[in-house]
């Protein structure tokens, strides 16, 4: 078994190889992996719930994890979104009943497709508890629920309302107009299905999500521009009384406040300084510092935040969806493959990987290109998997894609890396150790003499 065992790694060796090199020329993502982000953010992404727990079999599961049910879903949110653009400029009905058939049409097929959709992502989750904990699909429930209500529900019960009254509509069922505004200020809500489409975009939702960790970077900043402006307005509301100048720019104090911040965030304010320094000096040099604090140091200052914070969440970011990526690429195989990995059972993370499973993780090609995706080298990996599995019989999925992530070209080497090359190479030469101690009797067998001291060659001591 142990030469079949050999031979079969030495041709997964030889695949992963060919694999590799055939990528190595392939474009990198867009964002480059500068440095390596902390370490917790791969722990909280890798220790928390993965997701739902979806049943193995069934209809909606396999069409819940086809490519194209993705692709047409966010194809459908798109159009659905441009489709409610159009109807808010061209239709003036107050319900779908009395819009125009091209709009009814249009509007039944959308509240078919996301009502079948929503049936579908449902019906595939097996720990039907996870929807109430899960944000999109409570938002797309909430959404069919109004879609449905408005093109079915409304529909019909004007339609049985119309049997006896021809003259029902929408307005007699909600009572008031204001009922009705509100209806039609919720069917605006559909628009949020466009958060979806960040998802296929990683440089927007990075963009978005640094948008987020630079809110109260901004508002330090602002608290202290107002701050500053404040105790200017004080010096020259002070410093103005009982000149031409308490009438003309410093009449109170909330009047100099809004003229040094509004002068201050935009410095087209040649006029203001030509009248300060016609009245005084000194005044003229505390405007200038003034402008020099706010508009050049403090704004600039919160220019320099944003880029930095733009830039920790696109380290921050890059991070996460490598780890998501390798996360992902390896569940997949498992569930593809489930005879090859038996102790898939319970949580996902907390899967025991052996290191036989490991190499046939290895000899799929999608995980070979995830890791080469990542700026991993795989056949580098390939050298340490005995090293990794040397104290150990498995691997968590957690300790394994952690184990694959340090392994990258970009990361920065540490103590603990010396420390862990140090072992390697303790174990490397104890198994060299172990070999020559093997072969030392049949070496002893081919040259049975001893071998001559130095002292005793011919040759010794001719030079």
């Amino acid at each position: 078994a142990l030469p079949e065992r050999r031979q079969r790694r030495l041709s997964t060796m030889e695949a992963v190889q060919n694999t590799a090199h055939a990528v190595k020329n392939r474009k990198g993502m867009v964002f480059e992996d500068k440095k390596d982000v902390q370490k917790r953010v791969r722990n909280i992404l890798l220790k928390r719930p993965t997701g739902p727990t979806y049943y193995r079999t069934g209809y909606c599961q396999w069409i819940l994890h086809n490519d194209m049910f993705d692709n047409f879903a966010q194809l459908a949110v798109l159009l659905n979104s441009i489709w409610l653009g159009i109807d808010v400029d061209c239709n003036n009905a107050s319900s779908v009943i009395d819009s125009e058939p091209i709009f009814q049409v249009v509007e039944n097929l959308f509240c078919i497709y996301f009502f079948f959709e929503v049936v579908i992502r449902v019906g595939a989750i097996q720990n039907k508890w996870f929807i109430i904990t899960d944000r999109w699909l409570m938002l797309d429930v909430f959404l069919v629920a109004l879609m449905v209500t408005e093109t079915w529900i409304f529909t019909i019960i004007v339609a049985i309302m119309r049997i006896s009254d021809p003259s029902a509509s929408v307005d007699n069922i909600l009572g008031n107009t204001s009922m009705l505004r509100l209806v039609r200020m919720l069917k605006l809500l559909r628009m949020a299905r466009m958060a979806k489409l960040l998802r296929s975009v990683p440089e927007l939702l990075t963009m978005v999500r640094a948008m987020s960790a630079a809110i109260r970077a901004v508002f330090i900043a602002l608290g202290f521009f107002v701050a500053l402006d404040y105790v200017y307005a004080v010096i020259f509301r002070q410093v103005a009384r009982d000149t031409a100048l308490e009438d003309l720019h410093f009449p109170s104090l909330k009047d100099t406040m809004m003229k040094l911040l509004i002068q201050g965030a935009f410095p087209d304010s040649e006029s203001l300084f030509n009248d300060v320094a016609n009245e005084h000096f000194l005044l003229w040099v505390a405007l200038l510092t003034y402008f020099l604090s706010t508009t050049i140091t403090i704004l600039n200052m919160m220019i320099g935040v944003l880029v930095e914070v733009v830039k920790s969440a696109q380290y921050v970011e890059q991070e996460s969806m490598n780890v998501r990526l390798l996360r992902d690429s390896i569940l997949q195989v498992i569930r593809e493959f489930p005879e090859m990995f038996p102790n898939f059972e319970g949580e996902p993370m907390d899967i025991p990987i052996t290191k036989d499973e490991f190499w046939m993780l290895l000899e799929q090609p999608s995980v070979v290109l995830t890791i080469q995706q990542i700026g991993v080298d795989v056949e580098g990996l390939l050298e340490l998997i005995d090293f990794f599995f040397l104290d150990r019989s498995r691997m968590t999925l957690v300790e394994v894609v952690d184990m694959v992530m340090q392994l990258r070209s970009a990361n920065n080497a540490t103590v603990k890396d010396v420390v862990d090359f140090r072992k390697y190479v303790s174990h490397e030469l104890g198994q060299l150790k172990t070999m020559m101690t093997t072969a030392a009797p049949q070496l002893a067998l081919v040259s049975p003499r001893p071998p001559h001291k130095l002292e005793d060659s011919p040759d010794h001591g001719r030079n």
